[in-house]
């Protein structure tokens, strides 16, 4: 004879093992969408970081160079080039009594800064105006023509918005403000980072 479970044995019956294993899925699938956010926050939140960090490495570095630009011959300003999204200008950066000469500039998205060294190794200074070394800062910049990297003031109150500035409008330049924006991918978290700072020509007066 057949061994037939009556309603008081103990087993599983065909609905009970289907909802079973629906109920089992459905656990499943959260536990995966769980981990799937968990990741893709933790994906954003890190590359937030390393997008701010790049950010503010890269515009302290520019600070640190623009502070300091010389004026190297006495018919020449210390700036050589200034445009909305790139400039060139003379500093001793290494602290060896030489100025080189420093190309800050954007090529697509990926902000550069050229360095060239001085032919001479004394007064008249030489320059081929050609980077000898060339480092990528940033790889994912977003600045553009109606957002700038730089903005050149006389004062504090003046800016002078006739770009690229002229020789004579650049030996006016005491101060610039660098903004700069970066943004892996626009339209998608992480958010985009944004970075302001003011700085001073302080051999320039």
């Amino acid at each position: 004879m057949f061994n037939l479970l009556t309603n008081n044995e103990k087993g599983l019956t065909l609905i009970e093992l289907i909802i079973g294993v629906g109920l089992m899925s459905l656990v499943l699938q959260g536990i995966y969408a769980f981990h799937y956010y968990e990741t893709k926050s933790w994906d954003n939140t890190t590359r937030s970081i390393a997008a701010r960090t790049a950010a503010q490495l890269a515009i302290n570095r520019i600070s640190r160079d623009i502070r300091g630009a010389q004026v190297i011959s006495e018919t020449a300003p210390a700036i050589e080039a200034a445009d909305k999204n790139s400039i060139i200008f003379y500093a001793d950066v290494d602290n060896d009594q030489q100025p080189e000469r420093l190309h800050y500039y954007l090529s697509g998205t990926k902000l550069i800064r050229g360095i060239e060294e001085s032919q001479t190794t004394k007064e008249p200074w030489v320059f081929n105006g050609v980077d000898d070394v060339k480092t990528t800062l940033v790889k994912d910049d977003r600045n553009s023509a109606a957002q700038p990297l730089f903005r050149y003031f006389s004062s504090m109150d003046v800016e002078d918005t006739n770009l690229p500035l002229s020789s004579a409008r650049r030996s006016k330049v005491t101060l610039l403000k660098i903004n700069l924006n970066v943004d892996k991918d626009p339209g998608k978290s992480p958010a985009p980072v944004q970075l302001e700072t003011t700085v001073d020509l302080r051999n320039i007066k």
